[in-house]
């Protein structure tokens, strides 16, 4: 009876998605289902079937969700095996409130918690738990970032961008491994990304895997996750009841071409998911790297202070780093005139402060960069934001240097650059490049 009663709920749900999609969306769900079957090895095996998903908050990624859902409803409502799915949150941490936000809604209304053919996961702190809304780890994680980006920042040359790209696609890799060995084995992982994003992720994972020693790869490596064996994404220690080694056999499936871009056609998809517009600074370029937002205010901030040019010129400089970086960064970033990058500005210093706990005095410190290179820009930094604590600049280089100073000097430094002292004696051996 109870079970009855659920697949009423789910053929509901099916009906108002399915309702709420586009001509073209609705079109695309028997083609993926086809494309499913041929995967998983004919339509009989999708029973046993389990495919991976990464969200990462944006809507084009629920919009993903969305069309894997319509279709495993569908083969249920068919009354045929239908597969399983696997989704995960890559870090609450790193989404604003908007964005988590969107991604309970469009759960609730996809009807992902109760469901046992679907699990529903957050990665946070090296390891997948249930996930919840409101996961009592965020605010550490979030401080535990906010040291990871000021440090980034006080090391921040023409190469972040390329930096960050690669740190990005760590941070899939990571959630990719762990996602494939969680309990049972997945089958397959599901790529949103337009096909020459995926190749130069897979491409990126080959060399990773050269680098670790792994054996080559066949001719269809692109179709395949064997990409990511051996590939050290930066864990330490696989977490109790996850599995260390990958599932062999696991399919890379794209869907780009079935889904295109967002679109006006697609606002009653989003009314239906509870996907509200997600205020940023540079929104397409975070909902794949967030860090790169900062990144880019760094930029703008530095030109400002540190070179007598304006906001805009440091942006530009930035996208200039960006287009080097390679074109899978490049487009991104929207061109805005002054006023509008200016109030930009604001939110990326309120978001600093609100979401990372830096105040303005920390993000004054990791513009100048005053301990890297043997604090050759301390002396500036102390002029022109603390006049008052010139006077104790032997004191700041000899602790910086790893001797004894007053108490005092190292709460200071500690407090003004929102970093640990062993962070800043690292920063200080460190040579700045240009």
């Amino acid at each position: 009876m109870h079970q009855q009663a659920m697949n009423h709920v789910y053929q509901q749900v099916l009906s108002r998605l399915l309702g709420s999609f586009s001509p073209a969306r609705r079109m695309a769900v028997q083609p993926l289902i086809q494309r499913l079957m041929t995967a998983a090895g004919g339509a009989q095996r999708l029973g046993s079937y389990r495919i991976v998903y990464r969200l990462c908050g944006s809507a084009a990624g629920h919009g993903s969700l969305a069309l894997l859902r319509a279709a495993q409803l569908t083969l249920a409502a068919r009354h045929q095996p239908t597969f399983s799915i696997r989704a995960a949150v890559s870090s609450q941490a790193l989404l604003d409130d908007v964005r988590n936000g969107n991604v309970q809604r469009a759960c609730n209304a996809l009807f992902l918690h109760d469901d046992p053919r679907v699990e529903l996961l957050a990665f946070d702190d090296e390891a997948l738990q249930p996930y919840e809304y409101r996961h009592a780890s965020i605010n550490q994680r979030r401080m535990n970032l906010r040291t990871e980006l000021l440090t980034a920042a006080h090391g921040l040359d023409t190469s972040a961008p390329t930096a960050l790209q690669s740190q990005g696609y760590r941070a899939m890799a990571r959630v990719y491994q762990r996602l494939l060995g969680y309990q049972a084995p997945a089958d397959a992982i599901l790529l949103d990304q337009p096909r020459l994003q995926r190749r130069r992720f897979v491409a990126w994972a080959l060399r990773e895997r050269r680098r670790a020693g792994g054996a080559r790869m066949p001719r269809d490596h692109w179709q395949s996750s064997g990409c990511l064996q051996a590939v050290n994404a930066g864990d330490a220690v696989v977490p109790r009841g996850q599995r260390s080694g990958l599932p062999v056999g696991v399919r890379l499936l794209g869907v780009d071409d079935l889904l295109g871009e967002p679109s006006v056609a697609d606002a009653a998809l989003w009314q239906f998911l509870g996907c509200e517009p997600v205020p940023s600074l540079f929104e397409p370029l975070e909902n794949r790297c967030p860090q790169l937002a900062c990144v880019a205010y760094l930029y703008g901030l530095r030109s400002q202070r540190l070179h007598g040019g304006t906001f805009e010129q440091g942006l530009d400089a930035f996208r200039a780093d960006v287009a080097r970086a390679g074109p899978d960064l490049t487009g991104a970033i929207t061109h805005r005139s002054g006023a509008v990058t200016r109030s930009a500005g604001d939110q990326m210093q309120n978001r600093l402060s609100t979401w990372y706990g830096m105040d303005p005095a920390q993000v004054s410190c990791a513009v100048y960069a005053p301990f890297t290179e043997r604090g050759a820009c301390l002396e500036a930094f102390l002029s022109t934001c603390h006049p008052g604590m010139q006077v104790t600049m032997p004191y700041l280089h000899r602790v910086l240097r790893g001797s004894r100073v007053p108490a005092q000097v190292v709460q200071w430094l500690e407090s003004v650059s929102g970093l640990p002292l062993a962070t800043l004696q690292g920063l200080y051996q460190r040579p700045r490049l240009p």
